[in-house]
């Protein structure tokens, strides 16, 4: 047994890494790592963070690995060993069905939304198998537990919330058995963690708030929708239903076997549906109903457990899907761009940039090269910063700021409505011609999701 899990670990590792040598990372990627390389660690955990809405532990993780000299195209070297730590945890500290060990980490989520794509979220799969350790255990190693809690909580904003959760059912638990005495001290512990988390996350307020409640609500419900039916592709669109279909199975199956992490997943359906939802916040979803099917695997039924293999098989054809993609086309056109920009020498130019995605650009170069970027090089979602203002209100503001028409414009193209009026504008002024355009094909599972495309406008 001790052989397939080191045949497992490492053919984990082969892979992973001949995708991510080919990964060219896209916004948010780029963002952690600037705020990793350009801010202290003061201002990273007391200031950046809020900004950012997520705890600093990612980019205090980079930080380090900055400072021991990694470089930026070596980013997806981070997240491996992180997911490979993750897999040895699984592979040789948890009880599961030697078919499971083989199909399970390979799955879209955690092989590559969550491995290959460099963001916190990489964490979660060493979370999540650590919590599988110490689960059934934590009546008699309570601190054992706690402390993977606390380490969900800096996880981020989703892991805080299933920290809270499992927290809040363990005091019950040990309320009920009388047990409370002699834990008081470890719940004490874990209340001063997240009473300083939230000291951390107190939103600023200059933050730029641009979307409602109500708005996001329905935003949200429309985004998933998006991506789980409305596909152009017909058979995508069923496959990835019957996908959704089988894994609300598994989760209803959990509600007798696992109901902490029943609660845990209503939780953060809630979340997700009135706070915020990216499609990539499907897979703490997958995380956590998985694995609270995999914990109670044993009391499970045969045809629940056939239905459970049937989903890892969808999954990892997800994986085969986006690797292969990743692989032969550029995840964001970034890196191409920024390297036109170099050998082009017009980093030293008047650079305009529109809208937060071109941050990716400027991990490639040791300083802003954007003229309205006040200087800086990650992203601050404040109302003081002009461009997020004039991303957003583009429609609104008084145009007379470009009267002097800048040398250059970079903006990356989607369907998106602000980037679109930019656009329009800019074409409509008859004084610019696009310069280069390089193209990037942003795949989630079975299908593009989203122009990672840049365009570099030039004044004639």
């Amino acid at each position: 047994m001790k052989k397939i899990n080191v045949a497992i670990i490492i053919i984990f590792i082969t892979i992973s890494i001949f995708i991510g040598s080919h990964h060219e990372p896209w916004a948010d990627e780029a963002q952690s790592w600037l705020i990793a390389r350009d801010a202290n660690v003061s201002d990273i955990i007391w200031n950046i963070s809020r900004y950012e809405g997520t705890f600093p532990l990612w980019f205090l993780i980079l930080k380090a690995f900055i400072i021991s000299g990694l470089q930026y195209k070596y980013l997806y070297i981070i997240p491996i060993i992180i997911s490979s730590i993750g897999l040895w945890v699984f592979l040789n500290k948890t009880q599961v069905p030697i078919y499971i060990k083989i199909l399970y980490p390979f799955t879209f989520y955690i092989f590559y939304q969550y491995t290959i794509i460099a963001r916190s979220y990489c964490l979660l799969f060493l979370a999540f198998s650590l919590w599988m350790v110490t689960y059934k255990d934590r009546f008699n190693h309570s601190l054992k537990y706690i402390l993977n809690l606390i380490f969900f909580s800096f996880i981020s904003m989703h892991g805080m919330l299933i920290a809270l959760g499992f927290t809040a059912m363990f005091l019950i638990d040990i309320f009920k058995r009388k047990e409370l005495k002699q834990n008081l001290i470890y719940f004490l512990l874990i209340g001063l963690v997240n009473f300083i988390e939230i000291i951390i996350l107190l939103l600023p307020s200059d933050l730029y708030m641009y979307v409602s409640v109500t708005g996001s609500i329905v935003n949200n419900i429309l985004i998933i929708i998006k991506n789980i039916i409305l596909i152009d592709n017909i058979f995508i669109a069923i496959y990835n239903l019957i996908s959704l279909v089988l894994l609300i199975i598994i989760l209803f199956s959990t509600f007798k076997k696992s109901k902490d992490m029943f609660i845990i997943v209503c939780l953060l359906i809630l979340f997700i549906l009135f706070i915020r939802f990216a499609p990539h916040h499907l897979g703490i979803l997958y995380l956590s109903i998985t694995f609270g099917y995999l914990e109670s695997y044993e009391s499970q039924t045969v045809k629940i457990k056939k239905i459970f293999a049937i989903l890892l098989i969808l999954h990892l054809l997800y994986t085969i899907h986006s690797g292969i993609n990743d692989y032969l086309k550029p995840y964001s056109g970034s890196k191409e761009m920024s390297k036109y920009i170099e050998e082009m020498n017009y980093e030293e130019m008047e650079i305009y940039a529109f809208g937060y995605n071109n941050v990716s650009i400027l991990p490639y170069f040791d300083k802003n090269i954007f003229s309205n970027w006040e200087n800086m090089t990650y992203y601050k979602w404040s109302i003081n910063n002009k461009d997020w203002y004039n991303y957003c209100n583009f429609k609104y503001i008084d145009k007379s700021e470009f009267k002097d028409f800048p040398k250059y414009i970079l903006i990356k193209y989607d369907d998106n409505m602000h980037i679109l009026r930019i656009i329009d504008y800019i074409e409509n002024t008859k004084k610019y011609e696009i310069d280069y355009m390089a193209k990037g094909y942003q795949f989630f599972k079975n299908f593009y999701s989203e122009k990672e495309d840049f365009i570099l406008y030039k004044l004639k």
